[in-house]
This record gives C-alpha cells, sequence and structure tokens, in this order.
C-alpha cells in the first residue's frame, strides 16, 4: 500500500512539475534585430547578457564586463578565431574598458570569452 502512494505521489510530483515548466517558459536572453547605432553585450559572472544578438550588416556590438577581470570575446574556433578573424581584439580588454565590433559578414557567429571558452554567445548578422 505504502509503495502504491509513493508512486502516485510521484506521478503528481512529475505532472506538476511538468505543468510548471510549460506555464513559465524561460525568458528569452535575445535581443530583437537591432539597429546600426550599437548594442551592448555584457560579461557577468553567469556569461554573456545578452547571449544572443540580431543585428543588421553593418552594426555594431560593443562588449563589456563586470567581472572585474580581464576578458578577450573573440569569434569561434577557439582558441584560432578563425570563423571570423576580424572578430577578435587579438589582446585581453581591461575590465574597466570595452571593445567594439562591427560586423561586415552576413552569418550566424558563434562567440566566446578567449579567456575563458565556456562564456558563448552568437551573433545573427542579416543582409
Amino acid at each position: 500500500m505504502k509503495k502504491k502512494i509513493f508512486i502516485l505521489v510521484g506521478i503528481v510530483a512529475i505532472i506538476g512539475a511538468g505543468a510548471f515548466l510549460l506555464l513559465n517558459p524561460e525568458k528569452s536572453k535575445s535581443l530583437p534585430v537591432g539597429s546600426t547605432d550599437g548594442t551592448v553585450v555584457t560579461l557577468t559572472a553567469d556569461g554573456f547578457s545578452p547571449s544572443e544578438i540580431t543585428i543588421p550588416v553593418g552594426g555594431t556590438i560593443t562588449f563589456r564586463s563586470t567581472t572585474g577581470k580581464l576578458f578577450w570575446p573573440a569569434s569561434d574556433l577557439h582558441p584560432s578565431h578563425l570563423l571570423y578573424a576580424d572578430f577578435d581584439p587579438k589582446k585581453p580588454v581591461e575590465p574597466e574598458a570595452s571593445w567594439s565590433f562591427t560586423f561586415t559578414k552576413a552569418g550566424m557567429w558563434r562567440f566566446h570569452d578567449h579567456l575563458a571558452p565556456y562564456y558563448t554567445g552568437t551573433v545573427t548578422v542579416t543582409e
């Protein structure tokens, strides 16, 4: 009898968790299509925010950090950055400084922090 009650409670808990997830979807960390005026991406202790950005060709993104540490935003692949070689400051950026890049090529460009490559994001550049 106890086993049946335990199983029933487990099933109800699973259904409840599923309903909660369906009714409370995670808020997107994406930005709507940006303008060429500039978008700011901030590296925090939790990673890049926003982590997904869409901008037009000619759009500029400014990268900054609130971690108090050097950072180095650059295109994938790590460590070569060859998918979009120009999307690389070629050296670490000071914590209180920022680095801006203007995207001249359409495409989906994954990026990371070269000094902490587990921090990642994606820039989609549209025609």
